[in-house]
Formats: structure tokens, C-alpha cells, sequence
């Protein structure tokens, strides 16, 4: 698919040391839909969380944890203001490489191999992501040295939502059968908001 057109236009904090590919999971928000912070729900014995930053790790991804509770095995970056959402954790973001894999900490089945086909068919755009059902998913996806600075950009004027800012920046869609051509099961990027969405997935699997 080719990538949608947009205007690319972007506070900064240290990242994990390196010169790999690298990855942040978004841990600070407020899960109120779930009713429990996401980062600490438990499936077959560890947190998804844990899942999520393990199979970032196997796939050669340096990973930093955003927001949320101290994890002892990955750098934790503190929000400069609680609960301020991912595009203001994202600014604050100061990357060392050229493009960086974001994940969201409620994907209860997510897979390396995810992240590496997301990451790989970012090329020239300013971003690339999955859609699942039409909808984009801005929190499973790969983000350039310039969207980044857009994202610094945007959250300085004030701006809070994800998706405007998104819509600003050159984006690489991938649906369903794109992922599935990747070698990429669609339910390895599925995000749980609540506990019935997360026992579907798990139903799923």
C-alpha cells in the first residue's frame, strides 16, 4: 500500500545507549476502561507488559519503558507530567537512531515478528502501523526521527490526541492481509481497553 499523504512538521530525555533498533512501551496511562493498570494484568505468568518488552528485546530491540511503575529489567522514563498521554511521553522521547518502534503495554498476544514487519516497511515514510477492522493503531507502530520532532512540535502548541497528530505525517497503513503477507497474525497487534475485549483475544488465540 502506498503511504497517505500529509504535512510533516515536532522536550527531550535520554534513551537506552545503542546503536539497535529502539522501541518504547507506553506504561502511563490511566486504564480507566480496564479498571487496573494495564502494565501489571498477568497472562500465563507474567505481565503483558513483560511479554510485550521480551519479545521487543528477542526481535534485537533496545527497549525503554515510558511512563507507569518502575520494571527492573528495562530504563524507565518518568512523564514529565502524570497521565499526559502518549503524544506528550513521545515528545519527551529523545531518540539516538532514525526511527523508533512504539507499543502500547495492552497487547496480550504480541509477537517480535510484529514489530520487525512494522519497523522494515517503514522505508521513507514518517510513519507505519496496522489497521485492524479500518481502524489505525497508532500505539503498535514505527515513527521516524521526523515524526518525532512533529510530535514535539504538536505537543508544545498544546495538542494531546494522537491521531491529529498522525494525520499530519506521511503514514504507511498496513491491513489485515498486508500483515498476514508479512507473516504477521492481525491478533498479534490487538489492544485489550477492557476485560472483555482482553478474554476475546485470549479466546482467540
Amino acid at each position: 500500500m502506498a503511504p497517505t499523504k500529509g504535512r510533516a512538521k515536532g522536550r527531550k530525555m535520554r534513551c537506552v545507549e545503542g546503536s539497535g533498533r529502539e522501541a518504547v512501551i507506553l506504561a502511563g496511562g490511566r486504564s480507566s476502561r480496564m479498571g487496573r493498570a494495564k502494565s501489571g494484568i498477568v497472562v500465563d505468568g507474567q505481565t503483558i507488559l513483560e511479554r510485550i518488552g521480551t519479545e521487543l528485546e528477542g526481535a534485537g530491540f533496545l527497549v525503554s519503558i515510558l511512563g507507569g511503575d518502575p520494571v527492573e529489567r528495562w530504563p524507565q522514563i518518568p512523564d514529565s507530567v502524570v497521565h499526559s498521554g502518549p503524544l506528550a511521553a513521545l515528545a519527551d522521547y529523545s531518540l539516538q537512531g532514525e526511527a523508533l518502534f512504539v507499543a502500547s503495554c495492552d497487547m496480550p498476544l504480541f509477537r517480535g515478528a510484529a514489530a520487525i514487519a512494522v519497523f522494515e516497511a517503514l522505508g521513507d515514510a514518517h510513519a507505519c502501523m496496522p489497521t485492524l477492522g479500518g481502524r489505525a493503531q497508532p500505539l503498535c507502530a514505527a515513527y521516524s526521527a521526523g515524526a518525532l520532532a512533529r510530535a514535539r512540535e504538536m505537543s508544545a502548541q498544546g495538542e494531546t490526541r494522537v491521531m491529529k497528530w498522525v494525520e499530519s505525517l506521511d503514514t504507511l497503513f498496513l491491513d489485515e492481509e498486508d500483515l498476514r503477507n508479512r507473516g504477521v497474525d492481525p491478533n498479534w497487534v490487538r489492544s485489550a481497553n477492557t476485560l472483555s475485549e482482553l478474554e476475546a483475544i485470549l479466546e482467540d488465540a
